[in-house]
């Protein structure tokens, strides 16, 4: 057994064809507009969408529009405001979590709105070595060096074990058949503990993003999930600072928690009231510094 913990990693993202869109910009005289004024591909792309619903590229292209936004930060803002979230969807991200157990799996996999899942399948992976996280509400308690502890790696390394002892019981390694030993290995890891250290594939759109960021950072979440939630949410709040300009967090438990006035919030309404109220504090004492 060997102890390690969740890792995000991103590893792909939406990316645009300027060239396209300025040849339809061309076609239709928007030669005011620049596609490239957003921070990354992604906003560009929320941008283009929004823009496009109401011809909104510059004044004068719709008579009904007289004015236009082309701050970037204020046209996001604006559609985040007023819950105008189908374009945000247009952009998405995919991230290779990987040594998270199949309890935070399990839990990922419940949110099919707007997401798309690829995780390693114990059905062809053999289990040889497990890696295994400990959470660390175990390791806070007075006796987490001791007794708690050391049954859990005792546990996990009996099972380990125990994988090792059937391989041979049941001569894999000598099997010539790939389909025997797909057979073998499934049947195998019925007895894996749920905590094993796997990986998976995760991607989902920006709407569907600020939608979970609040939900599975909060604290009232399990201790892991909160964990990657918070690493997902520090790329995502760095790579799209527009997408996710309302957002906030505190330190909750040992973990950030994230919450946003335009976004779902956690299941306790005090808290969330809480935080907002501290928010305006925070609008308050601002703008009281420069004035």
């Amino acid at each position: 057994m060997k102890e390690v913990t969740p890792q995000v990693e991103i590893i792909a993202e939406t990316k645009m064809d300027f060239e396209q869109l300025q040849s339809y910009l061309d076609s239709i005289g928007a030669t005011e507009y620049d596609p490239h004024s957003a921070e990354s591909d992604g906003e560009s792309l929320i941008m283009a969408a929004g823009k496009a619903c109401y011809r909104s590229w510059q004044p004068g292209l719709n008579p009904n529009v007289t004015r236009t936004r082309s701050d970037t930060k204020e046209y996001i803002g604006n559609i985040i405001s007023t819950g105008h979230g189908s374009v945000l969807e247009h952009t998405s991200v995919s991230f290779l979590i990987y040594n998270v157990s199949r309890v935070f799996t399990h839990e990922l996999v419940r949110h099919r709105v707007g997401t798309a899942f690829s995780q390693e399948s114990l059905r062809f992976v053999r289990l040889v070595d497990i890696d295994f996280w400990i959470p660390q509400v175990l390791k806070d308690e007075d006796n987490a060096d001791s007794e708690g502890v050391a049954l859990i790696k005792e546990a996990v390394e009996y099972l380990e074990s125990v994988q090792e002892k059937l391989a041979k019981i049941y001569q894999i390694d000598e099997r010539k058949s790939f389909a025997i030993k797909k057979k073998l290995t499934s049947a195998f890891r019925r007895i894996a503990p749920i905590g094993l250290a796997t990986c998976i594939v995760f991607s989902m759109n920006l709407r569907t993003a600020r939608h979970l960021i609040p939900l599975r950072t909060s604290r009232h979440a399990e201790e892991e999930i909160r964990l990657v939630f918070s690493q997902i949410a520090e790329i995502l709040v760095e790579r799209f600072p527009n997408v996710f300009q309302d957002f906030h967090s505190r330190r909750v438990g040992g973990y950030r928690e994230w919450y946003a006035e335009n976004a779902s919030q956690p299941y306790d309404k005090s808290d969330y009231e809480l935080r907002n109220l501290e928010q305006q504090l925070e609008k308050l004492e601002s703008s009281e510094e420069n004035d």
